[in-house]
This record gives structure tokens, C-alpha cells and sequence, in this order.
């Protein structure tokens, strides 16, 4: 029976919540990933934040500033382009220098044990729709990952289905 241990990347990159989004943002982006458990001091599971959460904040920040607004018969050309005043950029550029890590991260995290069936995380993405799953000790510490790429290479290399 295949088990996380069997798929999971046991050299997660993990964040800490006291880091701007600035510098979890580079982080994500130099290791070519979309997200990362988020850890305490002890490197116990307490969030997790993806490139998507980051943009959302981005967005909640226009809409504030009245450059989202209802939407309009020109929202579906792709020519169309709003011109951002340069202020604003400088200002939610601060922002994300200075928004930190925990504020925008998602506090609602499955971590998963190492020792789970693999079956067990095809479900949790499935129900949950997720895309990373944290795998995590007793003591709740991060040990690896496994994404939803990670578990569909499994599936398509192993002959094995166990019940």
C-alpha cells in the first residue's frame, strides 16, 4: 500500500509568518511554487499561504481604491487595460512590503501524517480542493508536502491499488 511518506517532498520550503508578503512572494517565486505551509518558531503547521492569496490581496486593495469596480461590457476584451495611477502602485507597493505573511495566510490548514494511505489524499484534495497538503509529525511540525502533481505521478507510475 503506498503511503505519503512514498510521495511526499520531504524538503518542503517553509515560511514564517512575520514576513512581508514582499519577501514570501520572491520565495515562492524562486523555488517555482504556488504555496507553502506556513510555521511557527518550532516549525509547527500554522497557515498556509498561496501566490493566489497574495493577488487576492492585491485585489481587495484595488477594489478599496475604486480600481475594481462593478463590471462592465468592455471586462471580457483582452485589449482592454485600465491605467493605474502611479501613486497607487507606489502605495500597494509599500503595502506589500509591509504586510506581513500572517495577515493574508490561510489559517484553516489538514495537515496529513506520513504514514496515511495515499487514497487518503487523493480525497482531501478532492473534497477540500486543494492543491498542497502539508504532511506533518505528532507534534504537528512540517516534514515534506505532497501537491496534486505529486500524487497524479504516483497514481500514473504504480501499479498498485490496494484496498
Amino acid at each position: 500500500m503506498m503511503k505519503v511518506r512514498d510521495v511526499m517532498n520531504k524538503n518542503p520550503v517553509l515560511l514564517k509568518p512575520n514576513m512581508s508578503l514582499r519577501d514570501a512572494s520572491r520565495i515562492l517565486i524562486e523555488n517555482r511554487i504556488s504555496g507553502a505551509p506556513v510555521v511557527d518558531q518550532n516549525e509547527k503547521l500554522i497557515g498556509f499561504i498561496m501566490l493566489g492569496d497574495i493577488i487576492r490581496f492585491i485585489k481587495d486593495r484595488f477594489v478599496s481604491v475604486g480600481i475594481i469596480t462593478l463590471p462592465t461590457p468592455f471586462d471580457f476584451m483582452d485589449f482592454y487595460q485600465y491605467d493605474i495611477p502611479v501613486e497607487t502602485k507606489q502605495s500597494l507597493k509599500k503595502e506589500i512590503e509591509e504586510t506581513k505573511v500572517s495577515d493574508v495566510m490561510c489559517r484553516r490548514v489538514h495537515g496529513v501524517n506520513p504514514d496515511e494511505d495515499l487514497w487518503s489524499i487523493i480525497y482531501i484534495l478532492a473534497k477540500k480542493n486543494v492543491s498542497h497538503i502539508p504532511v506533518v509529525d505528532n507534534e504537528k511540525r512540517v516534514i515534506g508536502i505532497v501537491t496534486r502533481g505529486d500524487v497524479i505521478k504516483a497514481l500514473s507510475e504504480s501499479e498498485e491499488i490496494s484496498d
